[in-house]
């Protein structure tokens, strides 16, 4: 299953509804980063999956998945109850909760569309977000509708956050994967890949015995997935290459080559993309560094990273647009040119209301629409293969 649409909707979710989500011990999931996945790498990993002995087997090394080890990527509870041993709702309960739907077959997509729909954050609002939570990360029926066996629990009186989600999703883990046969193009794995990739992506680290400090899902994007992709594949084969943050980071060389090839529209499309999300990047960080500060004021490094953040990206933004509107000033008074908050370019003044108007909250893609189980891991195209089309 593609985290896509979860992705999506953790976007689309206003406050209440994210303090409902880390009211259910859930929080974490506010900050996931996986927008998409990449098809290679995703039915390299599956097939290297053994439900036998629960590990990935590479060529050199075995890596075990464990209930721990999906706490560590995820930030999701662990070591609580058994979702299946909890109480259970009144039939009643379970006949409301259905009413907002028209058909028997729920997929992930009609789930995502009530949650879109409303603004509400109670129980209706909750119960969505766990099943879509469910049918997208940890596992869906086949082909692409919602897994709704666990519905009675959800709506039940058992506080969420007591639940064991890290061994619920190891679980469905190794039945997904028991059930599944590869040789059939038409049957779909429809498991959760997420956990499998982050895991063989994150020991693939050559400081892998170096604990994160965040989780994994906070920080591999599908952009990063693929161009480890291209790396390892450059390299010869998947799950020989150890890799450092170079190899992520620095992918100059393949970028250039990709460029030699493209028009100008594709070129003037592509610089406006990159151009959208540095804008983007640059407010991201904006309000990053002024909650961060206001939170840990005893920081220096948090202090000198603001400081040079604001040289670097208002400052001296704001220096150069009054060069350029007052040609007569000299250099001596530019320099000294008192800085007016009301006199920043329109960028510098949104970000900074945004910054002042918001904080920081805890808490694009592959997205096939062609079938609802969006991880069809024999035909899984990643945005590569779509554009090429």
């Amino acid at each position: 299953m593609s985290p896509k649409k979860f992705y999506d909707i953790v976007e689309s979710l206003n406050k209440e509804q994210k303090k409902a989500v880390r009211e259910m011990g859930l929080g974490s999931l506010l900050r996931i980063a996986t927008n998409g996945i990449s098809g290679k790498l995703a039915r390299f990993v599956v097939n290297s999956f053994n439900p036998s002995d629960m590990k990935i087997h590479l060529p050199n090394v075995n890596i075990d998945i464990t209930p721990e080890l999906v706490h560590d990527f995820l930030g999701i509870p662990l070591d609580g109850k058994d979702i299946y041993n909890t109480d259970q709702c009144e039939g009643k309960e379970l006949m409301d909760w259905k009413q907002q739907y028209n058909f028997k077959a729920m997929r992930p997509s009609d789930v995502e569309e009530r949650i879109k729909e409303s603004s509400d954050s109670g129980i209706i609002f909750r119960t969505n977000f766990l099943l879509l939570f469910v049918n997208t990360i940890c596992e869906q029926n086949k082909p692409g509708t919602c897994k709704t066996t666990v519905l009675p629990h959800l709506l039940g009186k058992t506080p969420m956050r007591e639940i064991d989600w890290c061994g619920f999703i190891t679980n469905c883990l190794k039945m997904s994967k028991i059930t599944w046969d590869e040789t059939d193009r038409g049957n779909y794995y429809c498991g959760p890949l997420l956990v499998l990739l982050l895991a063989y992506l994150e020991f693939m680290r050559n400081d892998k015995n170096e604990k994160r400090q965040i989780h994994a899902l906070h920080i591999w994007d599908y952009e990063m997935m693929v161009k480890m992709e291209k790396a390892e594949l450059k390299s010869g084969d998947f799950g020989t290459l150890e890799w450092n943050d170079d190899v992520i980071e620095n992918d100059e060389e393949s970028d250039t080559d990709e460029n030699e090839d493209m028009k100008l529209d594709e070129l003037v499309f592509k610089a406006k993309k990159n151009y959208k999300k540095l804008v983007n990047d640059k407010l991201k960080f904006g309000k990053l560094i002024e909650f961060s500060t206001t939170k840990f004021t005893e920081s220096d490094e948090l202090k000198d990273m603001k400081k040079v953040f604001e040289q670097e990206f208002i400052y001296k933004t704001h220096n150069e647009d009054e060069e350029k509107s007052d040609e007569n000033l000299n250099e001596h008074e530019i320099k000294n040119q008192p800085i007016m908050e009301g006199d920043e370019s329109s960028e510098d003044e949104h970000m900074k209301k945004e910054i002042k108007n918001e904080k920081l909250d805890e808490g694009e893609s592959y997205d096939s629409e062609e079938t609802e189980c969006d991880n069809n891991i024999l035909r899984i195209e990643d945005d590569e293969d779509k554009k090429e089309k």
